[in-house]
């Protein structure tokens, strides 16, 4: 999950460390749209994903100085964007009730698909398979993050998400 970052990403962290805001911009603009992206299929909800990608960037702005020299940058950000739309999810300060996503970056029908299919899974089934097969934490992991689930919910959660996606395509083949 963490690779080493790059001595480019190296020195503007230590930049922006030391207050240099186009440093930290910079960090922003190779990050947003991953960011973006995750929330929003976490979310499923278009306004609360650009919200939410904004208060990550300004807790990470906020809290740079906290980062590990040992620690990767996108690892530590993933890990900031999770916990911040996790605790978004579990205080309810959203509505996720059929608000399918129409700006995602995918293009081809498939991909499409796929995208509206996990939008239409429940709310646990979508977290848990996003966090697990898309991001690639461990079911563990996972769990951890949820933790009103046992990692057994979670596995159960995320082969549902699977068998759910799968019947969607059923048809297609």
């Amino acid at each position: 999950m963490g690779s080493p970052d790059s001595k480019y990403i190296v020195n503007l962290i230590a930049s922006a460390k030391k207050g240099n805001k186009n440093s930290f911009l910079q960090l922003v603009e190779l990050n947003l749209g991953n960011i973006y992206l995750l929330s929003l299929r976490l979310l499923k909800n278009q306004k609360m994903a650009s919200e939410i990608t904004g208060d990550i960037f300004n807790h990470t702005w906020q809290n740079l100085k906290q980062i590990r020299s040992d620690t990767s940058f996108t690892a530590w950000l993933h890990g900031i964007a999770i916990y911040k739309n996790l605790e978004l999810f579990r205080n309810n300060k959203y509505i996720n009730k059929n608000q399918n996503s129409t700006d995602t970056t995918p293009t081809d029908q498939r991909n499409k698909k796929l995208e509206n299919l996990i939008n239409g899974l429940e709310s646990e089934e979508r977290i848990a398979f996003v966090l697990h097969d898309i991001e690639g934490y461990k079911y563990g992991e996972v769990s951890d993050l949820m933790p009103e689930y046992s990692e057994q919910t979670i596995i159960e959660f995320v082969f549902s998400a699977r068998k759910k996606l799968a019947k969607g395509f059923e048809y297609d083949l």
